[in-house]
């Protein structure tokens, strides 16, 4: 039997690619779709395919009555700790593409995932190349312990850092532990001249800094030093959705294996999947 899924954000930039994806695979079917701007319309002529004869749904908790196994969420920050507690009260597993899961949510999401026995699988980037380099970034923060993370992103890109950013940050700062945490708020170094804002922000103790400007699309780079030399890890993405969609896909077939919360596509590819971030509770 195919999986019934259902794509929050089913007109974005993402979302409708991968719900076309959803729809021309052989073990998944695209059975509910939510966009507020596309509230009432036939999913199949939003995706400019053939109409399906479903509507679109303006809020999450109504599509759940479609009938649906997965939920898949691209929409924005500002809702999508309501559409995880939507998920959550319906027994249904969900696949975050969406920034805005802040660390001091996981460990509460994570108990509630389990007593509700649902995965809940959170990525700041499903790009495959993305998660590779979080994967690397994690062994390097093993051998160097100072470190430091540049984002890139266009100017109208809103969030800083990105999700990716932060992510990155925390697993790197469970890997460090406060040994390698390199804190330079006021009164922390004396070295320091000028505004410490300069230094970047601090995300779990690692130095972040976000470029906001023309000519990027999504990058992130690690940069380690050490007396011997520097390291650096970087991955640039293009302004095509393609990447994203590949991975969240994968998480799609595998959220229903997991029990509790995953956080990081290359949890999956690469790790137990279990969040790295509450391994060591």
């Amino acid at each position: 039997m195919k999986t019934r899924v259902c794509v929050a954000g089913i007109t974005g930039w993402v979302g409708k690619p991968l719900a076309m994806a959803i729809s021309a695979s052989e073990d998944m079917t695209l059975s509910a779709g939510v966009s507020r701007a596309a509230a009432d319309e036939d999913i199949g002529r939003v995706l400019g395919i053939e109409a399906s004869g479903l509507k679109v749904r303006s809020n999450l908790r109504d599509a759940l009555d479609e009938g649906v196994d997965v939920v898949i969420d691209y929409t924005h920050p500002s809702a999508i700790e309501d559409n995880i507690d939507a998920c959550l009260d319906a027994h249904v597993p969900i696949v975050v593409g969406t920034s805005g899961v802040t660390p001091r949510y996981f460990e509460t999401l994570d108990s509630r995932a389990r007593e509700a026995d649902i995965g809940v699988i959170v990525s700041g980037n499903f790009s495959l190349t993305a998660s590779l380099l979080q994967y690397l970034a994690i062994e390097a923060a093993h051998c160097i312990d100072q470190k430091e993370i540049v984002d890139y992103a266009h100017s109208r890109f809103p969030q800083v850092p990105s999700g990716t950013a932060r992510e990155l940050a925390g697993k790197i700062s469970e890997v460090s532990g406060p040994a390698g945490q390199r804190d330079l708020r006021p009164g922390a170094s004396e070295h320091i001249v000028g505004p410490v804002e300069g230094r970047g922000a601090l995300i779990d103790g690692i130095h972040v800094h976000s470029v906001r400007s023309l000519g990027y699309t999504l990058s992130v780079e690690v940069i380690y030093a050490n007396t011997a030399g520097r390291l650096t890890l970087r991955v640039d993405s293009d302004s095509s959705p393609e990447p994203y969609i590949h991975g969240t896909l994968l998480a799609t077939r595998r959220v229903r294996e997991v029990k509790g919360l995953v956080v990081g596509l290359d949890s999956l590819l690469f790790r137990t999947p279990v969040s790295p971030l509450l391994e060591s509770s």
